[in-house]
C-alpha cells in the first residue's frame, strides 16, 4: 500500500505543479477561472514532460536528467506558485458547486484506471513490451533512447517517446519498476480523458454562447465527460491492448484545441471569459460582458497563450504522432470557424494568432519533425519486403478493413447507447450547436482518413480505420454533452431561479450516481487473454536470470497477427525486460529496423510455427543458434494449439530443465 501511496502523490506533483507554476508565471492566471483553470493546470502539466525530454536531447544532449534533478524541478514549480499566487492560493479552489461535482466526477474516473493498474501490476498485450523497455532506457539513460539496443537492433526514429517521459519520471519519483510507472502513468492519463471534453463544453460553448446560463454548460459538461470516461468502455479498454501512448495523447488532444481557439480568438481582438464561474455569476444568471483583467496587457496576454497553444499542441504530437494527425482536422475546422466570426483587422490579427500558435508548435516539435518525416518518407517510398503479393494484399485486407458489425466493440458503444447519442447529436445539429458541427464534421474527417488506404498510395496509409474509430468517444462525448446543453436551455428557460438551481442539483447527482456502477464496469473491463506476465512466469524469470547464459536465445510461442508481425502469446514474450535475453520474436516496431533483422526475425518465428506441429523443426532452430524453448502459463491461450510440452518431451533432442507452475523451459539438445 506504500508504494500506491507513493505513486499517487509523486502523479500529484507532476501533474499539478509544472503547468501551475507556468499559469502562474503568465498573465493569463485571471483568465482561467475555476474548474477549466485546474485543466488548463494539468493539461500544460502532461504537455511538459516530452517536450521538456525532446528539448534536451535535441539542443543539450549531454544533459541527463534524474530523480534528484526533477524533484528539484517540481520544488522549484512549488516555489514559483507560492510567490507568484501569494495571498491568491485559494484561487485554486474557488468552484461552485457544480465544478466540485466535476472534481468528484474526474476523481471517479481516475480511480476507475488506477485501480484497474493496482488490480493488473504488469502491462497487457503486445506493445507493452516496449512501452515498458523504453521506459527503463529512458529511466537509465536519462534522456529518451535513439534506439531499442541492446534488446533490439531498431531504431527509434520514427516512434513517439514522449509517454516515456511521463514514465520515467515517475519511476524516479515514486521509486518503482518500469513496467508500473508506465502502467500507473498511462493510466492517470487515460483517467483525464474527459477533462478536455469537459473544458470544451464549458469553455467554447460559452464563447459561442454567452448569455447561456452558467449550469445549463456545466450539466451538458459534466454529461459529456462522463460519458467519454465513464459510460463507454473507450479509452478504458486501451489498457488491455497497451495502448498507452495513443491514449495519453487524446487525453490532451481538447485541451489543446480549447487554449488554441481561445488563443486565436484572442488574437482576433478580444475574447469574452474563459471561465464564466466568477463570484458575479454563481447563481446561474446570464452575463455577456468582456473580460478585462486589470494589470494584464493583450500584448502578454496573446504572447502567453501562444506559447500555451504551442506548448500543448506539441506536446499531443510527441506522445503520439498519429494522434496529431487526428488533431490536424479538428484544429482546422475549430480555427475556421473562429476565421468565420470576424472581419477587417481582427480577421487579420487572429490569423496572425494562428500562425503564431502554428510556429510556436513547430520549434516544439522540431527536435523529432524532420527525422520522423524523413523516415517515414523513406519506407513508404522505397519499401523493402520480403513478402509475397499475396502476403501484402492479406495485410492490407487484414489491418485495414473492418466490417460494420465490429464498430461497437472499437467505439465502446452500444447499440442503445449509440441511438441515444445519435438522437443528441440531432438535437445539436437542429439547434446549430457550434459544438456538435464541428464534432460531426470531425468524425466524417477521421473517417475518410481510415479509408484512404482504399485510393492505394503508400504515403496515404497514415492509419487504419480501428485506430480511428477508438478514438470516437471524444467526438461522442462532444456530442452528448452539447445536446444535453441544449435540451436542458430549452426546457428550463422559463424557471424561476430556485426551481434552476434545484434541477442543477438534481441533475448532476443523478449524473454522480449513473457515473458509480459506469467505473465499476470499466475496472471490470478485462480481456485476460492479453494479460501475457503471471505469478509462474516471474519465478521462471528468476531461474533464467540465474541458470542461462546472458546471450541465450529462446524459442517462445508464436502469433503472426500480420505476416510481417510475429509476437509472443504468453510470458515467454517480456523474456527480454526481466532478463534481458534473446527471444525468436522481436518488438512490435519491427518494421524500423534493417531488412536483415527483420529477415532473421520472420525465418525464426516461422521456424517456431512449424514447432508445432512438426518436431523436425527442432534441427532448424538448433542451426539457428536457437538453445532454449519457453512455454508460458497462458501458452497458446488465444491460438490454439501452441507447442506441446508433452510432444516435445518425447523428443531425444529436447532436455526439461524447468517445469513449475505451469511454465516449462526446455534445452535444444545437439543432434
Amino acid at each position: 500500500m506504500f508504494i500506491e501511496l507513493r505513486l499517487l502523490l509523486a502523479l500529484a506533483a507532476m501533474f499539478l505543479l509544472p503547468g501551475g507554476a507556468l499559469l502562474a508565471m503568465s498573465s493569463l492566471w485571471p483568465r482561467w477561472q475555476g474548474f477549466p483553470r485546474i485543466g488548463i493546470i494539468i493539461g500544460l502539466s502532461g504537455a511538459f514532460y516530452p517536450v521538456l525530454f525532446y528539448t534536451l536531447r535535441f539542443w543539450l544532449p549531454t544533459v541527463r536528467l534524474n530523480a534528484p534533478i526533477m524533484a528539484a524541478l517540481l520544488v522549484l514549480c512549488a516555489l514559483v506558485m507560492m510567490v507568484r499566487l501569494r495571498g491568491r492560493q485559494r484561487q485554486l479552489l474557488a468552484l461552485d458547486g457544480l465544478e466540485w461535482c466535476a472534481v468528484t466526477l474526474l476523481g471517479i474516473t481516475l480511480f476507475s484506471r488506477l485501480w484497474f493498474a493496482h488490480l493488473h501490476p504488469y502491462p497487457a498485450w503486445t506493445d507493452s513490451l516496449h512501452h515498458a523497455l523504453l521506459t527503463r532506457m529512458t529511466a537509465e539513460q536519462g534522456q529518451l533512447a535513439h534506439s531499442l539496443e541492446p534488446y533490439f537492433p531498431i531504431t527509434m526514429d520514427m516512434y513517439h517517446l514522449g509517454l516515456y517521459a511521463h514514465a520515467a519520471t515517475l519511476q524516479w519519483l515514486a521509486g518503482v519498476s518500469s513496467h508500473m510507472a508506465l502502467v500507473w502513468s498511462a493510466q492517470a492519463l487515460n483517467g483525464l480523458c474527459g477533462l478536455g471534453v469537459y473544458l470544451a463544453l464549458d469553455v467554447l460553448i460559452f464563447q459561442n454562447a454567452p448569455g447561456q446560463a452558467t449550469w445549463v454548460r456545466h450539466i451538458g459538461a459534466l454529461v459529456g465527460a462522463a460519458t467519454a470516461g465513464l459510460f463507454l468502455h473507450q479509452p478504458a479498454l486501451y489498457a488491455n491492448w497497451g495502448r498507452y501512448t495513443q491514449g495519453a495523447s487524446q487525453s490532451l488532444l481538447l485541451i489543446a484545441w480549447v487554449v488554441t481557439l481561445h488563443t486565436v480568438a484572442d488574437w482576433g481582438g478580444g475574447i469574452v471569459n474563459t471561465s464564466p464561474t466568477h463570484s458575479s455569476d454563481r447563481t446561474g444568471k446570464r452575463i455577456d460582458e468582456r473580460i478585462d483583467v486589470p494589470g494584464t496587457s493583450r500584448r502578454s496576454n496573446i504572447a502567453w497563450g501562444a506559447l500555451f497553444s504551442g506548448l500543448l499542441t506539441a506536446g499531443v504530437f510527441l506522445i503520439h504522432f498519429r494522434v496529431a494527425a487526428f488533431y490536424a482536422p479538428l484544429l482546422a475546422i475549430g480555427i475556421l470557424a473562429v476565421l468565420w466570426r470576424r472581419r477587417g483587422r481582427a480577421l487579420a490579427a487572429a490569423i496572425a494568432g494562428a500562425i503564431a500558435v502554428g510556429a510556436m508548435s513547430l520549434f516544439f516539435i522540431l527536435p523529432v519533425l524532420w527525422t520522423a518525416l524523413n523516415r517515414y518518407i523513406t519506407l513508404h517510398r522505397t519499401p523493402q519486403t520480403m513478402l509475397t503479393p499475396a502476403q501484402v494484399a492479406e495485410i492490407v485486407r487484414t489491418y485495414y478493413s473492418f466490417t460494420w458489425d465490429g464498430f461497437p466493440y472499437l467505439i465502446g458503444i452500444s447499440w442503445w447507447m449509440a441511438a441515444l447519442v445519435a438522437l443528441l447529436a440531432l438535437v445539436g445539429l437542429w439547434r446549430r450547436n457550434p459544438l456538435t458541427i464541428q464534432s460531426v464534421l470531425w468524425m466524417a474527417a477521421l473517417y475518410g482518413m481510415g479509408m484512404l488506404y482504399l485510393l492505394n498510395i503508400p504515403m496515404l496509409r497514415i492509419t487504419n480505420l480501428g485506430a480511428v474509430l477508438i478514438l470516437f468517444y471524444l467526438p461522442i462525448g462532444l456530442c452528448a454533452g452539447a445536446g444535453i446543453t441544449e435540451i436542458v436551455q430549452m426546457v428550463s428557460d422559463h424557471w424561476q431561479p430556485d426551481w434552476q438551481r434545484r434541477a442543477s442539483l438534481g441533475m448532476a447527482a443523478l449524473v454522480l450516481i449513473l457515473a458509480l456502477p459506469a467505473a465499476r464496469l470499466r475496472i471490470n473491463t478485462v480481456e485476460p487473454f492479453r494479460f501475457f506476465v503471471q505469478p509462474g512466469d516471474l519465478a521462471a524469470m528468476r531461474w533464467i536470470n540465474e541458470h542461462t547464459p546472458p546471450d541465450a536465445t529462446f524459442a517462445i510461442n508464436t502469433y503472426f497477427w500480420l505476416a510481417n508481425a510475429p509476437h509472443g502469446t504468453d510470458g515467454g514474450y517480456w523474456i527480454p525486460y526481466f532478463t534481458g535475453r534473446h527471444t525468436t520474436t522481436s518488438a512490435m516496431p519491427l518494421n524500423a529496423a534493417d531488412f536483415d533483422y527483420q529477415e532473421q526475425i520472420f525465418n525464426e518465428s516461422h521456424a517456431v510455427e512449424a514447432l508445432k506441429t512438426d518436431p523436425s523443426a527442432l534441427d532448424t532452430l538448433y542451426d539457428m543458434g536457437i538453445e532454449y524453448i519457453y512455454l508460458g502459463v497462458l501458452g497458446g491461450n488465444f491460438d490454439p494449439p501452441g507447442l506441446d510440452l508433452a510432444q516435445l518431451r518425447q523428443s531425444p533432442r529436447v532436455e526439461v530443465l524447468y517445469a513449475q507452475d505451469g511454465v516449462a523451459i526446455l534445452r535444444i539438445l545437439p543432434p
